[in-house]
């Protein structure tokens, strides 16, 4: 399978796509329903993903499933016989992502297609999707801050008052120092959680919850101060920071919500009792 499968998606002649959330499956990932029969030389896949990134444009999705014999992760291509694909239009923000939702009506692929023994879709296969995922969407809000930042200083400095410059203001200035904080501050936080899993610390995944966490939030914040400075120019669709405002509710959202994981690391945080 990694013959056949891994040099394509590496030359980008396929897209391959996470297939985890379901319609009552989200954060909670020990609540997927999908089923997936065992046989000796195939795998029957019957179910429902929903949210699923590039879910429309690609060519095969690693798909997780419950079995008899544990949770189990295989592959399926997009054209094979009972795959289903729905485009999920009308998003907030992240518009870019071609989100789908796939339904799997018996549809068989050989055992071969099976990532690792049954027992370890969850525990294994999905939770470093989920490690590398939390890394990727904690990078993404640092650019988003690092992006509304600019474009507001940059706006505050251009806008005229009767008194100097927007800059001028010391609320405004007050404003620019806490997003400039909050950006270092997230930063940091993820470049140690970015070290923390390049040396596979049995922390790092703890540590990429609260670099997700508190990167995301801090997005959130960021952007909704950066439209309120802007003004009007910033709710209109033509400016960057708009954008940014959208998408940083869905990056508090995706890859575990951010509520969920306060909860949980709160949990852990008391029990650590430092």
């Amino acid at each position: 399978m990694k013959q056949q499968l891994l040099p394509r998606l590496a030359r980008g002649e396929v897209i391959g796509a996470f297939g985890l959330s379901e319609p009552g499956a989200g954060t909670d990932i020990s609540a997927i329903s999908t089923e997936a029969t065992l046989a000796t030389d195939s795998v029957t896949v019957s179910g429902a993903k929903t949210w699923i990134s590039f879910g429309r444009d690609a060519g095969v999705f690693l798909v997780f499933a419950r079995s008899a014999r544990g949770p189990c992760a295989c592959i399926v291509e997009a054209g094979s016989p009972g795959v289903g694909i729905e485009p999920v239009d009308g998003m907030l923000g992240f518009r870019a992502a071609r989100l789908a939702t796939l339904r799997f009506d018996a549809c068989q692929v050989p055992a071969q297609r099976l990532v690792g023994r049954p027992g370890f879709g969850l525990s294994m296969v999905a939770l470093d999707a989920l490690n590398q995922g939390r890394l990727c969407i904690a990078w993404a809000s640092c650019g988003a801050q690092r992006a509304c930042l600019t474009a507001t200083i940059r706006h505050v400095s251009e806008r005229r008052t009767s008194r100097g410059t927007l800059g001028d203001e010391p609320s405004v200035r007050s404003a620019i120092c806490d997003m400039r904080l909050q950006l270092e501050a997230s930063q940091a936080l993820v470049l140690a959680a970015t070290a923390a899993l390049a040396r596979r610390d049995g922390d790092a995944p703890q540590r990429l919850m609260a670099a997700k966490l508190f990167a995301s939030a801090g997005s959130a914040r960021t952007a909704a101060r950066a439209v309120e400075l802007l003004g009007a120019v910033g709710c209109s669709s033509r400016t960057p920071v708009a954008r940014h405002f959208r998408d940083s509710k869905v990056l508090e959202i995706i890859e575990g919500a951010n509520d969920m994981l306060r909860t949980f690391l709160g949990e852990r945080y008391i029990a650590e009792k430092e």
